[in-house]
């Protein structure tokens, strides 16, 4: 029984951290914007296309 509960208080709490970490890999239209056009500034390599956000 002891182990049965334990086991279903990780799965809830791994359940919770899973939430918290995809929040955090989260960002808006606004951010993912200008960190292209630092990126484009800084003139680095892996960002050789002009990327452009179409909003609704």
């Amino acid at each position: 029984m002891a182990a049965s509960k334990a086991q279903k208080d990780m799965e809830k709490n791994l359940g919770e951290l899973k939430k918290l970490l995809d929040r955090q890999w989260v960002i808006s239209r606004e951010e993912l914007a200008k960190r292209l056009e630092r990126l484009m500034e800084l003139g680095l390599r892996g960002v050789a296309q002009k990327h452009e956000l179409i909003s609704n």
